[in-house]
């Protein structure tokens, strides 16, 4: 007599142990895509929050010339947060508030070494004229 159960156990052994390594390999390979999309999909939210506090603080400073320091940090906590808003992403307002500070003291610690024409003439004040009529 004819034993199918050794046959057929022989036969399943040998179909899996073809299969599963092809299956494995399409499991890897389908992972990869699917990491390398959503790597696509969400940027890098260090960019996103520094873009975003960047054109804040430019804004804040464009906007509200003659505001003091606390209202321009409001303006620019408040636009941060409806650009991230938009986006989908939500974080603690400490965050955005450090980075805020940060660009702040970059933008006048880089303004620190400019001589006082430089400034004016980056803030967009016209410039002293000579009293003979002469730049």
């Amino acid at each position: 007599m004819v034993d199918w159960n050794s046959i057929v156990g022989d036969a399943v052994t040998q179909v899996l142990r073809v299969l599963v390594p092809v299956l494995i390999a399409l499991i890897i390979k389908w992972a990869i895509q699917v990491y390398s999309q959503i790597q696509k999909d969400q940027p890098d939210f260090a960019n996103v929050l520094q873009t975003a506090v960047n054109q804040a603080v430019m804004a804040a400073e464009q906007v509200m010339k003659t505001e003091d320091g606390k209202r321009k940090k409001e303006y620019a906590i408040a636009s941060v947060q409806d650009f991230l808003a938009q986006k989908g992403i939500v974080i603690d307002i400490s965050v955005i508030e450090d980075a805020i500070e940060a660009t702040v003291y970059s933008l006048h610690r880089e303004n620190f070494f400019l001589t006082k024409a430089q400034r004016e003439e980056l803030a967009g004040y016209p410039k002293p004229e000579a009293e003979d009529g002469q730049q």
